[in-house]
């Protein structure tokens, strides 16, 4: 199955969001779903996504969101690519200390960098759709 461009877009806007993208491999519909561990996640609102794919997993191709050691990876090699040595400093200093994804976050978005940081985490995430597109057609 060949995923176009703006099919590869929305799966990365539903990563970031955290949900998991099954595309259908023949009629290429997708279905989202959410973390079942997530403490806010409530079954009812996903009950017929799961019956949708429920004894059809076999018929999906599964996207799934980049767990945080990736993520982690992204945001240090943000910083190291800052022209801004300041910001750079002051963003590696967040991911060395505790709780780094929030301090990262909070020293990014007051930053004249927030945009840049959008877009690189967005092509990021493409560049993450398109590698597990590319396991999908070797395994399929």
């Amino acid at each position: 199955m060949k995923l176009s461009e703006n099919t590869v877009r929305e799966i990365a806007d539903w990563l970031q969001c955290g949900l998991e993208c099954w595309v259908h491999k023949l009629r290429g519909t997708m279905i989202l779903l959410p973390n079942v561990e997530d403490p806010l996640f409530d079954p009812e609102i996903w009950e017929d996504s799961f019956v949708d794919v429920a004894g059809k997993e076999h018929e999906y191709l599964v996207f799934e969101p980049m767990d945080s050691s990736h993520s982690y990876r992204i945001m240090e090699a943000f910083a190291f690519s800052l022209a801004s040595i300041e910001l750079k400093f002051e963003l590696e200093r967040a991911l060395q200390g505790p709780k780094p994804f929030k301090r990262f976050k909070q020293s990014v978005e007051k930053s004249d960098f927030r945009e840049s940081w959008c877009n690189y985490k967005f092509d990021a995430h493409m560049d993450w759709v398109k590698s597990q597109v590319n396991c999908h057609q070797l395994v399929g």
